[in-house]
């Protein structure tokens, strides 16, 4: 889903550790965040867990990571 792009941190500080939440397009990522409804659950994540909040832009789904394997 994602390799390398530049991180969009909305909030926090990142180590690198993620989970990934996937959707269409960055316009979509950022309705997500300011809806209410995931608003109206933000404590959930925030009393339970500790960690940045990013978006990064994905990959097309052909993507091969050359960078990371083995040549041929």
């Amino acid at each position: 889903m994602i390799h390398g792009g530049h991180a969009e941190i909305l909030e926090g500080q990142w180590s690198g550790d993620l989970i990934a939440i996937a959707f269409p397009d960055r316009a979509a990522a950022r309705a997500w965040y300011v809806s209410r409804d995931y608003r109206a659950i933000i404590g959930l994540r925030t009393r339970n867990a500790c960690g940045a909040v990013i978006i990064i832009d994905g990959v097309l789904r052909d993507h091969q990571a050359t960078d990371v394997l083995a040549p041929s």
